[in-house]
């Protein structure tokens, strides 16, 4: 995993390209890259987290994202 890198604490942080080999689906390995993402930004890190799907909702909503208002492939973690 690279971690590229990320605004000063107050701003945000964007998730973005989480790819696995579709032979890898369903072992996990894209909720280990998550957490270890999100672990690596720390509680202190940027807030909020922000990402765009178009069909990974559960995978991020497990994580603790949610989707924004009504815009379908947008989520956010850590604003309320």
């Amino acid at each position: 995993m690279r971690l590229c890198g990320w605004s000063p604490p107050g701003h945000f942080a964007w998730l973005c390209d989480v790819c696995l080999d579709r032979s890898a689906s369903g072992l996990g390995l894209g909720e280990h890259l998550v957490r270890a993402v999100l672990e690596e930004l720390g509680e202190d890190g940027p807030r909020p987290v922000m990402l765009a799907t178009a069909d990974a909702h559960g995978l991020y909503r497990n994580a603790g994202f949610r989707p924004v208002r009504e815009h379908g492939k947008w989520m956010i973690r850590g604003a309320e």
